[in-house]
């Protein structure tokens, strides 16, 4: 039998979770995703991962051991659902190599999550229009230009020239 063969069984049969997280976090950077998804993944690991189960091995995690972890964040839908998600990642890693056969995230729920609106009232909008008002340039044009079309900031720092009729004072937004 090939020691080094026999060494690495070894070491994938004790990987905690612990491991695991620092492993697809490494991965994830390998791969290029954004720095701040892999912050925000981190975060939530550590705060509420890694105190419950962050030592158990990969293999050994209960769908029950999910079930406590996401209860605690319960009370806090897109926090429940960011740590959801952030753990299925990971079990679908474990998966992927061979660490585990299932993913014990499977057939948990998501929460409801509450869309939060805010919108400027009069007094915020007039005080806005004012420093803007002082302070001419590109940025303040654009800010202007969203205030009074009321379009999403992507669709117009995509927009084109052509997408433009200065003669008429039209903006045919693309579909």
């Amino acid at each position: 039998e090939n020691p080094n063969v026999a060494r690495a069984n070894e070491r994938t049969h004790n990987y905690t979770v612990s491991d695991l997280i620092e492993r697809t976090l490494d991965d994830m950077v390998s791969n290029g995703r954004a720095t701040r998804y892999i912050k925000d993944l981190k975060q939530q690991m550590r705060d509420h991962v890694e105190p419950t189960i962050g030592g158990t091995i990969i293999r050994n995690v209960t769908t029950s051991e999910i079930d406590r972890i996401l209860t605690k964040v319960g009370g806090r839908g897109a926090l429940h659902n960011r740590v959801r998600a952030g753990l299925s990642k990971l079990f679908n890693k474990a998966v992927r190599w061979g660490y585990r056969t299932d993913n014990p995230v499977a057939g948990t729920e998501p929460k409801h999550e509450a869309h939060r609106e805010r919108l400027l009232t009069d007094g915020e909008m007039d005080a806005l229009l004012e420093v803007l008002g002082r302070h001419p340039g590109p940025s303040s044009d654009a800010m202007r230009l969203l205030y009074l079309t009321g379009s999403r900031p992507k669709e117009l720092f995509s927009a084109r020239w052509k997408d433009f009729d200065l003669d008429s004072g039209v903006w045919t937004k693309p579909a």
